[in-house]
């Protein structure tokens, strides 16, 4: 603290500032006197009965957080702003997302166009009710045919192949036929790739008193 205040008395201009840091500044190096002067005692005092211990732990700390200020120090030296370093990308891909073209989305796309990009392009999420609606019971059903341990042994396993990236169906379920072992192609096909409604037919036998031995 005593290093702290000399330095801020350097820098510092209006006197009611300096009058006051020089105040701390005696308070300080008053403490730090002190507790040196108590330092001192206890080495002569109790070296061989422990105090040994004490410097070598203060000698330690001390080294490491020196250590760790030259780290600091030194990342703020690579990462410190230069002209020469400042290099513009050589082609700019401005991307505008729209939700429908109104005075906002026509601000957006101006302010991009200001920019002077080499691409812009205007990009709209087309998400339906109907697909929100269909969303929840067709992951519902998907847990029951799967089951529901290996449907959470395989999004961890998912999620850590594609983390950061673009992905498909095709990859969740990739990784849902990994952990369950079974071939979700016929399923993906019939309730998720073709359209219309699907049409259920019961599967029966019966035998020559009209009972059903098999359903």
């Amino acid at each position: 603290m005593v290093r702290h205040w000399l330095t801020l008395i350097a820098r510092t201009r209006p006197n009611s500032e300096r009058h006051r840091i020089r105040r701390a500044l005696a308070i300080n190096a008053l403490g730090a006197a002190t507790t040196a002067l108590v330092l001192v005692i206890v080495l002569i005092t109790k070296f061989l009965s422990g105090a040994w211990i004490t410097l070598v732990a203060i000698s330690t700390i001390y080294g490491v957080m020196v250590s760790i200020r030259r780290h600091y120090d030194r990342v703020a030296r690579e990462i410190a702003a230069n002209e020469d370093d400042l290099v513009l990308p050589s082609r700019v891909h401005a991307i505008v997302l729209v939700s429908k073209v109104h005075l906002p989305t026509m601000r957006a796309l101006a302010y991009a166009r200001a920019t002077r990009p080499d691409i812009l392009e205007a990009v709209t999420v087309n998400c339906d009710v109907i697909s929100y609606a269909k969303g929840a019971p067709v992951l519902k059903q998907l847990v029951a045919g799967v089951g529901q341990q290996p449907v959470l042994a395989g999004l961890p396993s998912y999620f850590t192949a594609h983390q950061f990236a673009n992905t498909e169906l095709s990859d969740l379920l990739r990784e849902l036929e990994s952990a369950s072992g079974r071939d979700l192609t016929g399923w993906t096909q019939e309730w998720l790739q073709t359209a219309g409604c699907n049409t259920l037919r019961a599967s029966f036998e019966t035998d020559g008193d009209g009972a059903f031995p098999a359903f």
